[in-house]
């Protein structure tokens, strides 16, 4: 009778270590996906470590699994995909729907000028110019900082922070996913994009002149950067190209796009950089071989399909 009872007592525990094991086990399998992806690939270790803890202090590790899976999935957020930004110079020619002129090219120029008090016009100039950006045009924005209009000054400043707001929260996004990211290939895509990024900053004449010096030295080191993750990507040695050559330094920008070239980077986006370089060496038999590379039919931005015709002499 005393063994009847002590094999269903041994039998009974066994079944309820079995049930508790299962139930631990399955609460550690559901908390362990949701943790930071840095310790995610610790599959195995982190498995263990819960299943220990749960199945060791019982009720006490039931609570701790279900708040922490509560907690982490409240918390849990969609990865950071990075910005896939395009360089505003590397843009070709689409089409778009126009419905019409309200101001000449001229006129435009004219009109954001800072001694022209026609404040009406100017506003409707502004808007126009909210969204179209390019290095000139926020240049002569930047013009009206200095008006001696209170109204206009106010509505150029808005423009500038709001444009400038926009690549600082793109920088602040990639910087704060970029340590979490293990994987070498995205990471050289994120420090490419940050790099981009400066560049753009500079390129489009956004930030201060004072600190622009600084903003393209931050371009090249996250190029250099990207490079280092991922050497074989020839559009992170365009970036770099691009930086260096506002930088005036030639040699650099040149062994960079030549990297560019040797690893298939499109003719477009690395020919007409070279051949900048040569024309400011004076090296005018090296720009026109450089351009006379590049088939025309296949130039589809006008201003670079202009430049390209006039060298080839076509």
């Amino acid at each position: 009778m005393i063994t009847l009872v002590t094999d269903n007592y041994e039998l009974a525990i066994l079944v309820v270590l079995s049930v508790h094991a299962v139930a631990v086990a399955l609460l550690s399998a559901m908390v362990q996906p949701l943790l930071p992806e840095k310790y995610r690939k610790y599959r195995v270790a982190g498995f263990l470590v819960f299943f220990i803890v749960g199945f060791t202090t019982f009720v006490v590790g039931y609570i701790i699994l279900i708040a922490l899976y509560l907690l982490l999935k409240s918390r849990r957020q969609r990865p950071v995909i990075p910005y896939e930004t395009i360089a505003a110079d590397d843009i070709m020619e689409e089409d778009f729907f126009f419905e019409g002129r309200k101001f000449g090219e001229g006129a435009f120029a004219e009109l954001l000028q800072p001694d022209k008090a026609n404040i009406e016009a100017k506003q409707k100039v502004f808007l126009g110019f909210a969204d179209f950006r390019t290095p000139t045009a926020f240049e002569i924005i930047k013009q009206n900082l200095s008006s001696p209009v209170d109204e206009i000054r106010l509505y150029v400043f808005g423009i500038l922070n709001n444009a400038e707001k926009e690549f600082v929260e793109r920088i602040h996004s990639i910087k704060k996913a970029l340590p979490e990211e293990t994987n070498r290939t995205k990471r050289a895509e994120m420090l490419k994009e940050l790099a981009q990024t400066y560049y753009d900053l500079f390129y489009f004449n956004i930030v201060d002149d004072s600190i622009k010096p600084s903003v393209l030295n931050e371009a090249i080191m996250y190029a250099e950067q990207s490079i280092r993750e991922n050497p074989e990507d020839p559009s992170a040695y365009v970036v770099l190209g691009k930086a260096c050559l506002k930088k005036g330094d030639y040699d650099a920008a040149s062994r960079w796009f030549e990297m560019a070239r040797r690893f298939n980077m499109e003719e477009s986006k690395t020919i007409p950089y070279l051949a900048e370089i040569y024309f400011n060496r004076g090296d005018f038999q090296k720009t026109r071989e450089l351009l006379s590379q590049m088939d025309v039919e296949t130039v589809l931005n006008n201003h670079l399909r202009s430049i390209v015709v006039f060298w080839k002499g076509t």
